[in-house]
This record gives structure tokens, sequence and C-alpha cells, in this order.
């Protein structure tokens, strides 16, 4: 009986961008570009895996160019996330068939939480979920790609940073989004 092993990773790149463009306040120079994209490429020889799903891609091409100098995915299926110029994309790369793939931006209406019958405003991911149907030696399966919300809190701007308050507020508010993403595989 043939082996249907795979290996199935997934990869926080850190803020992959592209060099000398700008991204949550930081610009990479061509040399910490280089040694990022050298770095990633490493990582992926080391792994190995099949599949991979990342989180942090701020843009398409750089990981495309770590993906190539790894030379693990040259025939590869690459699904991205899309994201704007100030958010980071989440992305898959797979040496199985990719069958499609759908990008979840709302929370279904399973995943939404109330509190005492109180249905909570959130209802957008605030990083977009990716869906990805892949063919594994004839089965069909599903991998979803996510990137958490951190612990950090969610401030509005208009707010106090250092207000105690509005910090438990803003704790509260990153501990709901982080629960919602969870619910969101449990429904799944």
């Amino acid at each position: 009986m043939p082996s249907h092993r795979f290996r199935l990773a997934t990869f926080n790149l850190r803020n992959l961008a592209l060099p000398n463009t700008p991204f949550y306040h930081e610009v990479y120079s061509p040399e910490t570009y280089r040694r990022k994209t050298t770095w990633t490429a490493n990582q992926l020889q080391r792994m190995r895996a099949d599949i991979v799903g990342f989180q942090e891609v701020f843009h398409t091409e750089a990981l495309q160019e770590a993906l190539t100098e790894s030379r693990l995915y040259d025939s590869a299926k690459i699904v991205v996330s899309k994201h704007s110029d100030d958010s980071p994309a989440v992305a898959l790369v797979s040496n199985f068939p990719v069958l499609s793939y759908q990008v979840i931006e709302q929370f279904p209406a399973a995943a939404k939480l109330d509190i005492q019958g109180e249905l909570l405003s959130f209802d957008r991911f605030s990083r977009p979920v990716l869906s990805v149907k892949i063919d594994i030696h004839g089965v069909e399966c599903i991998v979803f790609v996510l990137h958490l919300k951190s612990k950090r809190p969610i401030l509005p701007e208009e707010v106090d940073r250092h207000d105690p308050i509005e910090q438990a507020k803003g704790q509260a508010r990153s501990l709901i989004l982080r629960r919602q993403r969870r619910r969101l595989c449990e429904c799944c």
C-alpha cells in the first residue's frame, strides 16, 4: 500500500515586505530584505512541508522570491488573501492541487458572540481568513490559514492610551476578536 504522508506547516513571516517600501512605519533596506528572504528560504528547506500557511505577507512578490530561492515550490500553487498596503495578508503554498479557495471577512452567524442575549458589534475579521480546498492524494481537504489577533489592546484613536479603563476595554476587544477566530474554526 503506498504511503500517503505529507507535511503541513504554518510560518509567521514577521512582516515579509519588499525593500524600500514602508510598512508599519518601517522600511527594509535591500540588504535586510535579502537576509530575510534567504533566511525564509532556508527555513522552508528545513521544514520540507508540502503545504505551508503563511502569516504577515505584505507583498506577494517577496513571498514568491523566498519560495523560488527555496527551490521546493517550483510548480506549487500560491494563494494569497487580499490585503491593503498597510495591512499584511495570509497566504498558502501547496504542492498538491488547489481546487478552490475563499477569503472569509465576515463572521459566520454561528460564530457571533452575545453577552446575555446582546450581540456584540464585532462582525468582521480584522485580518481575513483564507479557506483553501486541496486535493491531497485523492481526498478533498480544507485548510484554513489565519493570523490570530495579538493580545495588544484594540484602542480607538480618540482615547487616552494610558487610561487604565480604556486599556481594559481594549484588552476585552482584543480577547473577543481572538475568540471569534477560534469559533470560526470550530464552526467549519
